[in-house]
């Protein structure tokens, strides 16, 4: 089980959240929001796919590789903003939020 950090900058929704500025910058269409650092728990499963969870916005997506299960991730949050918009998502998560990896013996 991998755990890494994944910095999450939403991508542009094509119609802005209740209560969502309208700002885009950037060739990639990224909103113009802070980006989130969200700790994010990266795992392979039985039928050899990949498993990536993020529990402080309780989203988890799955893909063939750690890549492409986080990029789904990336785009599952998106669905999330977009459907409840971005304070509601990111409700338990601070912008300037340090992550750290800690290994604990059982």
């Amino acid at each position: 089980m991998l755990k890494r950090t994944v910095i999450i900058a939403p991508k542009r929704l094509d119609k802005p959240a209740r209560g969502q500025r309208n700002a885009f910058h950037g060739r990639n269409n990224i909103m113009n929001t802070e980006a989130y650092k969200l700790a994010v728990i990266v795992r392979r499963l039985e039928d050899e796919t990949c498993m990536a969870h993020c529990e402080s916005v309780r989203a988890t997506a799955t893909g063939d590789t750690e890549e492409e299960a986080v990029e789904n991730l990336r785009e599952a949050v998106s669905e999330l903003i977009r459907e409840f918009g971005e304070a509601a998502v990111f409700q338990d998560v601070h912008p300037n939020a340090d992550i750290r990896v800690i290994r604990c013996a059982a």
